[in-house]
């Protein structure tokens, strides 16, 4: 191929490349969407954090960070199921990210005190399991830095 026609050829092909969207400008959309939804988390408002960090994990869907995040999200809300099982794709993106551990962990707790803590308050004093379960809640709320009586066994445990 001569020199002048190879020269056409590249110049034809950057041409074309740039009506292609950029990654500068999907790059700082991504940014500023990261930007708003951490913002807004700062902020301490989650439910305007959420569909942020949902859209997030949509676009870049192997970043562990964005899947940790919407679930605090979704732990903050009080939306147990979700936000574990968005820490549980943190993880399988990045197992050694420990916070994700920790946080699924303790939703994880608080979910356990809670049935105890329940079934204290409804199985009858005379069932054995009752001061099973009793025992149970006392030990996890111990566990999570709270505390509980026998009078407030109705209470389920909520964090």
């Amino acid at each position: 191929m001569t020199r002048p026609v190879l020269i056409l050829c590249l110049l034809w092909s950057l041409a074309g490349c740039a009506n292609l969207p950029g990654p500068t400008a999907a790059g700082g959309d991504l940014f500023k969407l990261q930007e708003q939804a951490a913002r807004n988390y700062q902020k301490k408002n989650y439910q305007a954090a959420l569909p942020l960090y949902t859209q997030l994990s949509k676009r870049v869907p192997g970043d562990a960070l964005t899947w940790f995040q919407l679930g605090n999200v979704q732990a903050h809300l009080k939306h147990p199921d979700a936000a574990i099982k968005a820490y549980r794709q943190a993880l399988t993106l990045n197992p050694k990210l420990a916070r994700a551990w920790h946080n699924m962990g303790l939703i994880q707790l608080r979910e356990a005190a809670a049935t105890y803590t329940e079934m204290a308050a409804n199985v009858p004093p005379v069932d054995p399991l009752q001061a099973d379960a009793l025992h149970k809640a006392q030990v996890l709320l111990q566990l999570l830095d709270v505390q509980v009586d026998k009078e407030n066994a109705d209470q389920p445990a909520t964090h």
